[in-house]
């Protein structure tokens, strides 16, 4: 069977305007521009949502990354990539949850092969506060380097927390954490 149709369909997402599908990984120097044009509360308007940073990884064959246009001192910015925290319309039926995995159904889609098709989820209290659970993955959810029991362990996403889901790192901010991170780069 030819790949290269959903291939090139999974690439064209990738380059949509950001906010249009949040389940695909977005290059973070779109957010980079975004920050460098507004104040901290347009940009928290503009992008509501709280975000992970992804380190670039491999995944479905192709490297999954985007290089910045200028990268900031020492480059911290190249090849990351933001997943948007958001629950996507009609993608799945867990109305509470922002689920991550690699299925195309997930709320945000991670193309890598060790992440489980539905590998962890996200889910927000009345406050707003997020937390991460595990769905019973293969490769296991991390949060600040200890692997969370599956299916029945939670653990509250702090700003600047670093979580792995597998072998991808990532990064939870808040908008506001978001936007301060991308103005130190």
């Amino acid at each position: 069977m030819d790949e290269a149709p959903n291939r090139r369909q999974a690439q064209a997402c990738l380059c949509e305007g950001m906010g249009e599908d949040p389940c695909m990984l977005v290059p973070i120097v779109r957010f980079l521009r975004s920050a460098a044009r507004l104040d901290a509360d347009a940009f928290a308007r503009e992008h509501p949502d709280p975000v992970l940073v992804i380190e670039p990884f491999v995944g479905g064959g192709e490297r999954t990354s985007f290089e910045t246009l200028a990268p900031g001192p020492g480059g911290s910015s190249v090849g990351r990539s933001v997943a948007i925290l958001r629950k996507r319309e009609g993608a799945n039926a867990f109305g509470m949850m922002v689920t991550l995995g690699r299925a195309t159904n997930n709320d945000v889609q991670i193309p890598n092969p060790q992440v489980s098709k539905f590998h962890a989820y996200v889910m927000f209290d009345a406050e707003g506060r997020a937390s991460l659970n595990d769905a019973g993955s293969t490769h296991g959810t991390f949060v600040a380097g200890r692997r969370l029991a599956p299916k029945t362990e939670k653990a509250l996403l702090e700003d600047g927390v670093v979580v792995r889901l597998g072998p991808v790192k990532a990064t939870y901010y808040s908008p506001a954490a978001f936007f301060a991170y991308l103005t130190s780069q």
